[in-house]
């Protein structure tokens, strides 16, 4: 899987007459700001929206035929392969995402125990450090089963 982390998600692309005569190619420059040109948008997010759509189509379909668990199957079989991969990946990174963000919230979090010992306050921050990583290990596990 690529690292799209930094790469825009569009771009423009300008194709004009080379300035060389001489040339038969275009001259070809891109902008990940919008400018003239033709817009391309990366292709795991476009398949991410053709996988969302057939899953919309199939749950559509459920609820409105007689028949809805089939034509819903159906529907879902057609998915293109590459749509359903880009849809499965947004999918583990909104995953990871609000896993990380739980975890951080275990770090924060007040853990009621009796104040009257400073050990339990000291175990207290121990508690939400292991909380913190058993959610962090979920991540791993994650990808280690993908």
């Amino acid at each position: 899987m690529t690292d799209t982390t930094k790469v825009p998600e569009k771009i423009w692309a300008v194709f004009e007459k080379h300035p060389n005569p001489k040339e038969t190619e275009p001259y070809v420059y891109a902008s990940s700001a919008q400018t003239k040109g033709t817009k391309y948008i990366r292709a795991d997010l476009v398949n991410e929206l053709i996988a969302a759509a057939y899953e919309d189509a199939a749950e559509v379909a459920f609820g409105s035929f007689a028949n809805g668990t089939g034509v819903r199957d159906e529907i879902l079989a057609l998915t293109p392969d590459d749509a359903r991969a880009a849809l499965a990946a947004r999918d583990q990174r909104v995953r990871e995402e609000a896993l990380r963000e739980a975890a951080a919230m275990a770090k924060g979090c007040a853990l009621l125990i009796a104040p009257e010992s400073v050990s339990q306050r000291v175990g207290a921050k121990s508690v939400q450090s292991q909380v913190a990583s058993q959610i962090l290990a979920l991540i791993t596990g994650a990808q280690a089963d993908g």
